[in-house]
């Protein structure tokens, strides 16, 4: 199997339910609308992509949806995330879909890790968009003190098993 890598585009002629005006953000009738072009954005409006998972014989084409914040903005009508941002701070009703929509990306890339699609991308991509991070807050010593003990334990009985010291 070879890896296909031609994107499918989005389909085009998508209703729009705003009206805009260059260098200002999108004016919306209600936040129902911009709900609805949320939808249409992970429904339809996005890049698509097919993509190898796995290892032969175990391999397997999965189809993958290009789902950017970025992506997410221009559909909605914002030229920058900065511009969608300010917007949701200052029109209160429209702040919950605004971060309904990010929470829709960060739930897909959630996924993805799950099935395996480049962990440490995926990683990366929640880590930018809602902060998450691995735990860095390891200690490892340095050089005037010794890193801390390990100890190894059996789940079976809680014995100790062995030690080590870092040293």
């Amino acid at each position: 199997m070879e890896t296909i890598s031609k994107f499918k585009k989005p389909k085009r002629n998508l209703k729009k339910l705003y009206t805009k005006a260059i260098s200002k953000p999108p004016v919306y009738k209600s936040p129902e609308d911009m709900m609805t072009m949320i939808n249409q954005y992970v429904d339809v409006g996005c890049k698509i992509k097919n993509t190898v998972v796995g290892r032969k014989p175990n391999e397997i084409i999965i189809e993958i949806k290009i789902l950017t914040l970025m992506g997410i903005c221009l559909h909605l009508g914002f030229t920058s995330i900065k511009q969608m941002y300010a917007f949701s701070q200052t029109r209160e009703p429209y702040s919950e879909p605004i971060a309904y929509a990010k929470t829709l990306i960060t739930q897909y890339y959630e996924e993805k890790m799950q099935e395996g699609v480049s962990p440490t991308a995926m990683i990366f991509m929640l880590h930018n968009l809602t902060g998450m991070s691995m735990n860095t807050q390891t200690d490892t010593g340095d050089s005037s003190r010794p890193a801390p003990e390990i100890q190894f334990t059996s789940r079976a009985n809680d014995d100790k098993i062995r030690k080590m010291n870092g040293m």
